[in-house]
């Protein structure tokens, strides 16, 4: 059997089915859109944050770029340099270098005798000041001399250093300029002098032989670039850092985190690796990339990568890309970006949850309203189910009364009480029929067990309907073999007509029935129940047999008035035959008597006692005007005046009473 569900459910989930599917349908489509688009937007300003961080880094140290080379080409025609003796120019135009570009943290030129000059920023009492310290190697000794300038070039003091074992010629910077004869760039390191981090730019210069004269080198802090990522606004909690191909970390929001302490007796302090970083969502954005290493161990990504990862509960969307192609030659960095879902989809994601409680809040109105539809609706059909029930049962209860806004319930319900009336009637009158009924009317199963029987029985066979409903047939069967032929002429048959049985009643006695039965199928085509009436005939057997006695009788009195009619049928054929003579000449004077009555002209006609006419001749047609069956049975007083028609009636009266 199919599962049924109620009306007033089916009602509520409709609604809110309606109200959620449109809800998700439109929501969702419209967040996961959103969502896209705004997953490609947060891409796009990570794309451009690397880009305006990559021009700013390129913009911040092309300007070394230039000075070195200057002072590369300077230093090849002699127009500063040690040849001429020009030391005083040569620091003078250092200075100038370092005036012009601040964030110059030095500038130097180292020579193959390993002289040194170098013009640098400096701590100098209670402010900054710049510092020329001169390193040069004559065969009488090595000299080294400092002096400090301020911004105006104006000496602040001067001083000489008994020992300094610093060598240029030992450094890399210059080992790496001289071996590539261009100009070179190191790695990012932490500068000795102030403690920050920095590159230095470094290259070769030479004589018209072609002879090493020496290197200059440039020293810039990169701080700046820390200082510049750290103001980046990358939605409202991203964060932007730079890396080396080495895995050091370049540049970041907070400088103290960019320095780490090196094992060693010396205690120096070197570039924080990224998987060191104190930022523990810049690592989870490395590792979630998944960039690879060469055989070297050094990073290698071709181009923007971009990652998703985790952290306390809250996704973050990344992006590493390298420098561009020609600026990755000179600086191999690596820019990382990350910032949280939420600054880019909180909104949305706020919106949906507000979405949801709105929607939320319409269905609750909804089911509301479906409680109260479903009231309108599920209310009548519930009480037209309890009144259906309660007439099944036999239960006669008035019909509560029904109102509903709907048309077409109210229609049902007054249909449904019209039809209850009529049941009604029709049960009374069953009821009526079934109660009254002389013959008995009974149902029974297959197996014999009686489901119903009219109240008649009793006047058949003693018994009340009580005592037998429920029970088997079988024992008021005088011969069971009754049963077993009755079911088997209805097996065959279908139904049967006048088959006579005979029971037993509650005494014992036996009683002669005739039965009409049919046998009931169900759809399957088995037989379920068999219903049919009965008759006592037992007065009509005690008849039948007294009319056999008669018969017999009859049959003997016929014999001896047989004899007896054969006499008289003799007389009464001669008296037949002068009835046919007299019948005769009857007709003869008849069919003269009609001949005479046509042909004369005066009225004549005939009329019963009640005044009506029952035979006119032709001549009375004519003269009343009207054809002969037209004037039969038209009282006489038609044709007469009032005062004739009285006294005809009185003479008529007194002929009556006189039997004339």
């Amino acid at each position: 059997m199919p599962m049924k569900i109620s009306v007033r459910w089916a009602l509520i989930a409709g609604f809110l089915g309606l109200i959620w599917g449109t809800h998700l349908i439109t929501t969702t489509s419209a967040y996961l859109t959103s969502q896209e688009v705004l997953r490609r937007h947060a891409r796009d300003i990570m794309q451009n944050i690397a880009a305006l961080a990559m021009e700013q880094s390129q913009r911040h140290l092309l300007h070394a770029h230039g000075a070195a080379a200057l002072t590369r080409r300077l230093l090849t025609s002699n127009v500063v340099g040690s040849r001429s003796g020009n030391f005083d120019r040569l620091e003078r135009y250092l200075f100038d270098q370092l005036s012009i570009n601040p964030h110059f943290a030095g500038i130097y030129v180292g020579t193959p005798r390993g002289d040194f000059y170098d013009v640098r920023h400096v701590p100098f009492e209670a402010g900054t000041a710049l510092r020329t310290k001169i390193i040069l190697n004559a065969p009488e000794g090595k000299t080294i001399r400092m002096v400090y300038r301020d911004e105006q070039y104006r000496a602040l003091g001067e001083e000489d250093v008994a020992a300094d074992a610093y060598d240029p010629r030992k450094r890399p910077w210059y080992q790496k300029a001289v071996a590539e004869k261009r100009i070179v760039w190191t790695d990012p390191y932490i500068f000795y002098t102030s403690q920050k981090p920095g590159i230095t730019i470094a290259g070769p210069f030479f004589d018209s032989a072609g002879t090493l004269m020496g290197v200059v080198g440039v020293d810039i802090e990169i701080d700046q670039l820390s200082t510049f990522i750290g103001s980046l606004k990358i939605g409202k909690h991203g964060k932007a850092f730079m890396l080396n191909r080495n895995a050091d970390v370049v540049a970041f929001g907070d400088l103290e985190k960019l320095k780490i302490s090196a094992a060693g007796k010396n205690g120096s302090t070197r570039l924080v690796k990224i998987q060191e970083l104190d930022a523990p969502r810049c690592r989870k954005a490395f590792a979630a990339a998944a960039i690879g290493t060469d055989p070297s161990g050094l990073l290698v990504i071709d181009g923007p990568r971009f990652a998703r990862f985790s952290h306390e509960g809250e996704i973050y969307h990344a992006m590493f890309t390298p420098f561009s192609t020609a600026a990755s030659a000179q600086w191999p960095w690596i820019i990382g970006v990350f910032l949280p879902e939420k600054d880019y989809l909180g909104a949305i994601k706020a919106n949906r949850q507000f979405n949801i409680l709105v929607t939320a809040a319409i269905s609750l109105f909804a089911t509301v309203i479906a409680f109260m539809l479903a009231r309108g609706v599920v209310d009548p059909i519930a009480l037209l189910g309890k009144a259906s029930r309660q007439m099944i049962l036999g239960q006669s209860a008035p019909l509560p009364q029904i109102r509903s806004v709907y048309t077409e319930i109210q229609q049902t319900a007054d249909a449904f009480i019209e039809m209850k009336t009529a049941v009604e009637r029709s049960r009374r009158k069953y009821e009526g029929i079934f109660n009254n009924i002389q013959d008995v009317y009974y149902e029974s199963s297959m197996n014999g067990t009686l489901i119903e029987i009219s109240p008649s029985i009793e006047k058949v066979s003693r018994y009340r309907r009580e005592e037998l409903i429920g029970k088997k047939v079988l024992p008021i069967y005088s011969d069971l073999g009754q049963r077993h032929d009755l079911i088997g002429a209805l097996r065959t048959k279908g139904r049967i007509n006048d088959h006579e049985v005979v029971l037993k009643d509650k005494d014992g006695r036996s009683r002669h029935c005739a039965m009409n039965s049919i046998m009931l199928y169900t759809r399957s085509g088995k037989p379920y129940r068999t219903i049919g009436s009965l008759r006592d005939i037992s007065d009509r057997k005690k008849a039948e047999e007294q009319l056999l006695q008669y018969k017999n009788q009859l049959e003997a009195l016929v014999r001896e008035r047989t004899q007896e009619l054969r006499e008289a049928n003799d007389g009464l054929s001669g008296q037949i035959e002068r009835r046919r003579e007299t019948e005769k000449q009857l007709r003869a004077s008849e069919e003269k008597y009609r001949t005479i009555l046509d042909a004369i002209e005066e009225a004549y006609f005939e009329i019963n006692d009640c005044g009506r006419l029952t035979f006119v001749n032709d001549a009375a047609c004519r003269i009343m005007g009207y054809d002969g069956p037209t004037l039969l049975n038209i009282h006489f007083r038609h044709f007469s005046v009032h005062a004739a028609t009285r006294e005809i009636i009185q003479a008529f009266g007194s002929m009556v009473r006189s039997e004339i």
